[in-house]
């Protein structure tokens, strides 16, 4: 218990610089910790990305997922008052090879940049002839800062 009282607050007095050493014109860059709530689920047929600050709107995201579910997955609880969930949706695909994943979040002084990449199946793979939905929802230290999401170059 002790440990993780440590661990936060040092988590919370590195965001502290990080944040200082931005609004200072720094220019540094700093990863940020994040952790995954939900990949590939749902049926989000458009490709979007999301930023969720509160509960009202993490509710009708999450209802959204689970709208095609037989029975429905419960409401992952998140504390907006220190996270708020980061989301990329890919829409529609014809198999399922396809992926999205999340792979950095940074904090520069201007700005949040979420760095995703999708992969794709090379020609000639033999993948499931089925439609799916890739997406990846991770949760992050709630921030101030606009978020930008870059999408890295494809995988094979």
């Amino acid at each position: 218990m002790r440990l993780r009282r440590i661990a936060r607050i040092a988590g919370i007095v590195s965001l502290c610089l990080l944040s200082a050493c931005g609004s200072a014109g720094g220019g540094g860059t700093a990863e940020v910790p994040f952790e995954t709530i939900a990949s590939d689920v749902g049926a989000v047929e458009t490709a979007r990305t999301v930023v969720v600050t509160d509960a009202s709107a993490w509710a009708d995201l999450w209802a959204e997922l689970q709208r095609a579910r037989v029975s429905p997955a419960p409401l992952p609880g998140i504390d907006f008052g220190r996270k708020m969930i980061l989301g990329v949706f890919l829409g529609a695909r014809s198999s399922g090879c396809y992926s999205v994943h999340i792979e950095r979040v940074t904090l520069t002084g201007e700005k949040m940049i979420v760095e995703y990449r999708e992969s794709i199946p090379p020609p000639l793979v033999g993948c499931a002839t089925v439609i799916t939905f890739p997406s990846h929802l991770v949760a992050v230290d709630r921030s101030a800062f606009p978020v930008e999401f870059a999408k890295l170059a494809d995988a094979f």
